[in-house]
């Protein structure tokens, strides 16, 4: 008896290795992700200014770091918790301005590199709702009072903006891919409808925008393999809004296994097993140096067998 579809996306015209670059952007499930693909051993870099959900934002945050350009001044935010920007994650603050628009400054220069040497940016989007303050789209509304921002869906009718960031983009790396995918995150605060309205609006964004540039645009399908696929409560965390760490385990490894050849799956298989006994906590003190010596003994067999891992 099958409990679900098993569904196996179809394999990507290409296949990530440990020596890919790879740089992901968007929704908290971009984190997610990153996070086990750092846990496999991969070279990864995720969200330069901190989660962002709506493809405006991640298209501006994008064109900040291709131009190397300074962001908005006038979306600086003084609140007695501390200085943020409209344009990026609670995460990104200071104590004060200055500081805030030289550390913004600074993460645009490390990304503009880390964008030019990508292989592949992946981007999740995670909502076609987004917000704008004073006819400026924001990245994040920093738990300011609602009347100051307008709610907005953005409409399918002139994707050519988003055509032009990703022709833009090509040309600042030529070598780039981009994996578009949906976050299965449910936003149930802008209604249930409201929700698959917002979900169906970015599949077809991105729908548009493999097929004006399908030799190096690819979709993987995060969003149906949890809500189409998997399709059940239970891998849903008590929320009932995101996916758990079950659901997100499956999506990954239908992930590795559309992108990746049989050898890398071996070879992030052992670096995983680095990464777990990094992880485990020795409470005995007796016990510590030889966890030690095991993980420097594992690093050491990992670096000969394959000497361009960064480990």
């Amino acid at each position: 008896m099958n409990f679900h579809l098993n569904y196996l996306p179809p394999k990507l015209e290409f296949e990530l290795t440990h020596q890919s670059n790879l740089l992901l952007i968007g929704s908290c499930f971009s984190t997610n992700i990153s996070k086990l693909l750092q846990e496999d051993g991969f070279m990864v870099d995720v969200n330069p200014f901190g989660v962002t959900y709506n493809p405006i934002s991640i298209f501006q945050q994008l064109e900040y770091i291709k131009n190397c350009s300074e962001y908005d001044q006038k979306l600086f935010l003084k609140t007695t918790d501390g200085v943020f920007h409209y344009q990026a994650h609670s995460s990104i603050n200071s104590d004060n301005e200055e500081n805030l628009n030289f550390f913004i400054n600074q993460i645009i220069k490390k990304f503009n590199q880390k964008l030019k040497r990508s292989d592949y940016l992946i981007i999740t989007f995670g909502s076609a709702y987004y917000y704008t303050l004073n006819d400026s789209a924001v990245a994040n509304c920093h738990k300011q009072p609602s009347k100051l921002f307008q709610k907005k869906l953005f409409e399918l009718n002139d994707t050519t903006q988003f055509a032009n960031y990703i022709a833009a983009i090509k040309e600042f790396n030529p070598n780039l891919k981009i994996i578009f995918t949906v976050s299965p995150v449910l936003h149930l605060k802008d209604g249930l409808e409201e929700n698959f309205i917002s979900k169906s609006t970015l599949r077809l964004l991105i729908e548009m925008l493999v097929k004006k540039f399908p030799s190096f645009c690819y979709y993987f399908p995060s969003y149906e393999l949890v809500n189409f696929d998997l399709r059940d409560y239970r891998f849903y965390k008590d929320d009932l809004a995101h996916p758990n760490d079950q659901a997100i385990d499956y999506v990954y490894d239908k992930f590795k296994t559309v992108c990746c050849s049989i050898e890398t799956l071996k070879i992030a298989k052992e670096i995983n097993s680095l990464s777990k006994l990094k992880q485990h906590i020795v409470l005995n003190p007796d016990g510590k140096n030889l966890h030690l010596k095991k993980i420097e003994a594992l690093t050491r067999e990992l670096v000969l067998k394959y000497p361009y891992l960064n480990l």
